[in-house]
């Protein structure tokens, strides 16, 4: 099957509030778990909001880490999920249904084929 990445923006910065990010954890845990236990789970979680990103680059005679995204924004990945489905479809399925929990914008890629 397609394995499919399943990326979750969020406004950089931005911590809601218990009250509003504990309705949408449990709906995303319980959506998770349907996608678990239908074999279409490959990975997912959310990133430490308190751990600052870091680009490290080369040009092939030294190494150089730059603290902060590789690309500034007021948007930034929040998380993802990589899932393995029949087709497109069912990968704009599951990142409706994430898109309807989080209110966010999610992002649809596919992977290249594996070995």
């Amino acid at each position: 099957m397609p394995r499919y990445f399943i990326g979750m923006y969020q406004p950089q910065g931005v911590v809601p509030s218990d009250e509003i990010l504990g309705p949408v954890m449990r709906d995303m845990g319980a959506y998770m778990g349907e996608l678990q236990a239908g074999g279409k789970l490959v990975f997912s979680n959310g990133f430490d909001q308190s751990a600052h990103p870091s680009v490290v680059t080369s040009d092939g005679t030294s190494i150089d880490v730059t603290p902060g995204s590789y690309l500034e924004s007021e948007i930034q990945l929040g998380g993802f999920t990589i899932v393995d489905v029949e087709d497109e479809d069912e990968a704009h399925a599951v990142a409706t249904r994430l898109a309807e929990i989080t209110h966010l914008p999610i992002e649809v890629r596919l992977f290249a084929d594996r070995p």
